[in-house]
């Protein structure tokens, strides 16, 4: 792990947890605003129906966001640890003699 990379970590975790928790929450706004369906009052229903719908606009909005953080988070430090790796993969195979390419059992 690089230095500095528990912001990114921190921003990844938050994400994840907003996207965890969306599934959950579109489960209960979906049961209460099928209730809405079943009052007999027009303008009770239609404010009930907006009132979840909102919600449901709400968690929608909070998992596009946290899956963005998660990306984010977890992305930038996945790609400083590649590089990295492959950074030292080349200078190893740089480092061996001549010789050590033509081997067969060094080739592809």
């Amino acid at each position: 792990m690089h230095e500095g990379d528990s912001f990114f970590f921190f921003v990844g975790t938050i994400g994840a947890i907003l996207v965890g928790a969306a599934n959950p929450s579109v489960g209960i706004i979906f049961v209460k605003g099928i209730w809405a369906f079943f009052i007999d009052d027009p303008d009770l229903a239609w404010s009930e129906a907006v009132y979840w719908s909102t919600w449901m606009f709400v968690v929608a909005s909070c998992q596009i966001l946290g899956d963005t953080m998660r990306g984010y988070g977890f992305g930038v430090p996945g790609e400083k640890l590649t590089v990295k790796l492959r950074m030292m993969f080349y200078k190893a195979i740089a480092r061996q003699e001549i010789g050590w390419h033509d081997m067969s059992e060094n080739n592809s």
